[in-house]
């Protein structure tokens, strides 16, 4: 497995492709937008500044991703993130690969912190999370009502050395 920064029209369909099969509503909170191919995802990603690692095979099939960006120009020092991982590949450590990938990039690139939001209803992700040395830092209690039920959504950190 290898990881780097997307950059073929490949990178980007096979992002699309596992968005597809991993968030539903259940698990996100809103309803994921659909791009009619991966070159327009690919040029909105860009015009942006959302930046995306991929974790691919042999074959280049994409695995996992993660997506990292600072939303507002005063967020210059950190990034907020998303992860998504192949059915297929979950529980083989490409999520934890992709976190190290990532925080190295932090390092190298001088920033101060890495921040994400998870739900209540994965709580692999915040193993997963805590793992890489993520901290919970927030609770919104009952913040989404998806498939049925109250969800909360936590906010987890990560600073840079």
């Amino acid at each position: 497995m290898e990881i780097r920064e997307a950059q073929t029209l490949a990178d980007y369909a096979g992002i699309l492709a596992i968005d597809e099969v991993v968030w539903n509503d259940t698990n996100a909170p809103v309803a994921m937008q659909k791009w009619p191919d991966a070159g327009e995802f690919k040029a909105a990603m860009v015009a942006e500044g959302r930046r995306h690692g991929v974790a691919v095979d042999e074959n280049d099939a994409v695995l996992g991703y993660v997506e990292f960006s600072s939303r507002f120009p005063s967020h210059h020092y950190k990034w907020d993130i998303g992860l998504g991982v192949a059915p297929a590949a979950q529980g083989q450590g490409v999520g934890g690969q992709l976190l190290a990938w990532l925080q190295e990039l932090a390092r190298q690139e001088k920033m101060h912190k890495i921040t994400l939001r998870v739900l209540g209803t994965n709580p692999k992700a915040m193993r997963l999370y805590e793992r890489a040395g993520f901290k919970k830092v927030g609770e919104l209690k009952d913040e989404f009502y998806l498939d049925g039920h109250f969800v909360d959504d936590y906010l987890m950190d990560w600073f840079v050395d």
